[in-house]
């Protein structure tokens, strides 16, 4: 029986102690920003609580995504821009894609679509709710070639996994941006956290909402398997 074959692609890079340490101490200054900033107690803007759910991306676990998709929710999908040419990476990302506009798109914008053909029209040129930002990384691994800049070739090779998605599953796209996690600085990934803002902003009625049944049901179903599984 052969060992199975890992691929360059498949690896990740472990983290090195100087890079825990120095996420450890981000995480420590950003704490200590907060403790020292000034409140406003006449302040009325409004605020919401954020949660952050990073979706395992194990086989395994492909079943329990459905279960999370909200049509209240900002996705962010990231992909790898120097696997463009990936046949199982571009699939993922269609997978990914199709999920949300099949699970999360709010009834209403269909609804109104089908009323009547004109209708029908504008709404196919305005973008779906929920929005998705892409996100194309190892942007420091793209190859420059001819007239092309960086950005012409991080956009040329985020285009290939776009379109193979449908068009209205493009439609959820909000905006795009190309990193580096190695070389760019703290601007390139702050204006990413300003776009998640404003677009929370605009969409106020879905704050404040309650859990949905099913997450309490399957968190209980998984601590009830977990006591009866006998890890090796």
């Amino acid at each position: 029986m052969k060992p199975p074959v890992t691929t360059e692609s498949q690896v990740e890079p472990p983290v090195t102690p100087q890079q825990q340490n120095q996420s450890e101490e981000q995480a420590k200054m950003d704490i200590e920003t907060m403790l020292k900033s000034n409140v406003d107690l006449h302040d009325k803007e409004e605020y919401a609580t954020l949660l952050l759910w990073d979706f395992a991306g194990d086989e395994e676990f492909y079943h329990t995504h459905q279960t999370f998709l909200s049509p209240d929710a900002i996705y962010l999908v990231v992909t790898k821009l120097n696997e463009a040419d990936d046949k199982k990476a571009k699939e993922m990302f269609q997978l990914w894609m199709n999920s949300i506009h099949c699970y999360c798109s709010h009834e209403e914008q269909e609804m109104k679509a089908e009323s009547n053909t004109e209708e029908s029209e504008k709404v196919k040129k305005t973008y779906l709710k929920p929005p998705v930002i892409l996100v194309g990384s190892y942007k420091d691994e793209m190859k420059i070639s001819g007239e092309y800049g960086i950005e012409d070739t991080c956009k040329i090779c985020l285009d290939k996994f776009v379109s193979n998605v449908s068009e209205d599953a493009c439609r959820h796209l909000s905006e795009e941006y190309f990193v580096s996690n190695t070389k760019d600085d703290e601007n390139v990934f702050q204006r990413i956290r300003l776009n998640i803002l404003d677009l929370a902003r605009s969409m106020k009625t879905s704050w404040n909402k309650q859990y949905p049944v099913k997450f309490i049901q399957l968190e209980k179903f998984f601590k009830k398997r977990r006591k009866s599984y006998k890890f090796q």
